[in-house]
């Protein structure tokens, strides 16, 4: 009997292959009514607007300090997206992301841990590569 071959390394975040992977997760949560037919372009503008709309006034803006990824994790932690947020749906949606059947312990703390916080520095990055200087442009 072979013994079973388990991929045990973690990807790096800020791969090509681990951005690429955690831009499709993103795409794929973005999964309202109204981005039903819509490309990656229109979903991503639609959810920015949306998250703007929901999430971001006066108050909450000087609240965060004018941190857009704090506000973009606020509203991630609320569920503005359909992202995993219960322990088991964040692990297995880290092993699908990092392409491994093991993630130590350890890894699985922080993971969990800075989950919401680690999704909205990805979506800034994906709002930023669709529209240029997105919320500036959004935001009024």
């Amino acid at each position: 009997m072979q013994p079973v071959n388990l991929n045990t390394n973690i990807m790096r975040t800020n791969t090509n292959k681990y951005k690429a992977n955690i831009k499709q997760y993103l795409l794929d949560c973005i999964n309202y009514d109204e981005t039903e037919h819509c490309h990656d372009k229109g979903k991503l503008y639609y959810c920015s607007k949306r998250f703007i709309k929901e999430w971001v006034n006066p108050y909450e803006y000087r609240r965060q300090g004018g941190n857009v990824t704090l506000l973009l994790e606020g509203w991630l932690s609320g569920l503005g997206i359909g992202i995993d947020f219960e322990y088991g749906g964040i692990i297995k949606a880290a092993k699908m992301l990092h392409e491994t059947d093991y993630i130590s312990d350890e890894k699985m703390e922080i993971i969990q841990r800075d989950w919401f916080k680690h999704l909205a520095q990805h979506l800034n990055r994906i709002f930023e590569e669709n529209q240029k200087d997105w919320f500036v442009k959004n935001y009024k």
